[in-house]
């Protein structure tokens, strides 16, 4: 895995129901997708992070998270200082929390791709 810090630990695969015990020792999520493929992704990551009121480091290719609540995006010479001033954050309270994720469940998205369906056959 490269370098190790006192201060990270790879845990690898973590089984869903272990996240949320995992997430409230954090004290900052990082998202640090690469390449050009990351640019059409939606990091499912910041949505776990949000939900645990967690403030996420992302990097600056990952568009999608622009000007979204609690994510500090920095290049990689940055993401560790980023990181260091989004830990010192704190948890997102957890009414502005539900406002972020309104819109963003799955029953939600599914009801966009099929109106989107409909609207273009």
């Amino acid at each position: 895995m490269g370098e190790t810090r006192p201060n990270l630990c790879f845990l690898g695969e973590v089984p869903y129901p272990e996240l949320r015990g995992l997430l409230a020792q954090a004290d900052v999520g990082l998202i640090p997708f690469r390449g050009k493929v990351a640019r059409g992704v939606d990091p499912i990551k910041y949505y776990d992070y949000l939900a645990a009121g967690l403030p996420a480091v992302a990097t600056t290719v990952l568009a999608e998270l622009q000007d979204r609540p609690h994510v500090f995006q920095a290049k990689p010479r940055r993401f560790a200082r980023a990181g260091r001033g989004a830990g010192g954050r704190g948890i997102l309270p957890a009414g502005r929390r539900r406002a972020a994720l309104e819109g963003n469940t799955w029953d939600d998205r599914a009801e966009a791709l099929i109106r989107l369906w409909k609207e273009n056959p």
